[in-house]
């Protein structure tokens, strides 16, 4: 973004929306009832609705990765039933889809690219394992 030939760093907040906008736009392409809600107090960003069904979404943004082959996400105290995470790799955006199993607990998840050199692959979260979308057939 440029304003007046000065390049504008955007803050978290703006990379959030951004990253919540990316979400949405990805459920709506799948024909699904998104609602977001007007406060944020409990990490929820966004409703799904499935039928008479809803899944809870925490939208966590990050524009590239960590290290060259890593991301991090900080996942705070939420009920959400689903962390999305916009992530920029191989050179475009995708969205990882992590099941939330620690409910209202605060965590840390570490994504990998690559297989480590040293080749273990025991308890490693590979990127590409996580982005099948969860509203998909």
């Amino acid at each position: 973004l440029y304003i007046m030939s000065k390049k504008i760093k955007l803050t978290t907040t703006r990379k959030g929306y951004l990253g919540e906008l990316m979400v949405i736009e990805s459920l709506l392409e799948r024909n699904l009832m998104v609602y977001a809600p007007v406060v944020d107090d409990f990490h929820i960003d966004l409703l799904v609705q499935q039928g008479r069904k809803f899944t809870k979404i925490q939208v966590k943004y990050h524009t590239t990765m960590m290290t060259e082959s890593s991301v991090q996400v900080r996942v705070h105290p939420t009920d959400a039933d689903y962390i999305a995470i916009p992530v920029k790799a191989y050179g475009k955006m995708h969205i990882m889809w992590y099941k939330n199993t620690r409910k209202n607990k605060r965590y840390t998840i570490a994504f990998q690219k690559y297989t480590p050199k040293n080749n273990q692959v025991k308890g490693v979260n590979f990127f590409k394992s996580f982005l099948k979308c969860p509203f998909d057939k």
